[in-house]
């Protein structure tokens, strides 16, 4: 069954009607419709669920960002640096005092 020109809203709405009249097997309603068993339960999934909403195309907005370090490392970094820090400083002038 070709679908050039059907929007996916109409076809997601259709496969659910379809699945409702009982008339077919998910597996050759997902035939019918050229989409994977996977996307026909997912489809049938999110119907039950939350009703006719559950069939709009959800966003692909990532939650969140990998390559952001967490506020938590932040601050621990910036103590452990102080510390690097204030160890290279005494060590230097532990050092100089030594050379005196």
């Amino acid at each position: 069954m070709g679908w050039k020109g059907v929007a996916v809203m109409d076809l997601r709405v259709r496969f659910i009607s379809d699945y409702l009249d009982g008339l077919f097997p998910v597996a050759e309603l997902c035939r019918q419709f050229n989409i994977s068993r996977k996307t026909g339960y997912k489809w049938i999934g999110r119907y039950e669920k939350f009703g006719v909403e559950g069939l709009l195309d959800l966003s692909t907005k990532p939650h969140g960002d990998p390559h952001k370090t967490a506020q938590s490392n932040k601050s621990s970094g910036h103590s452990f640096l102080s510390s690097r820090h204030f160890l290279a400083q005494t060590t230097m002038e532990a050092w100089r005092n030594s050379l005196i």
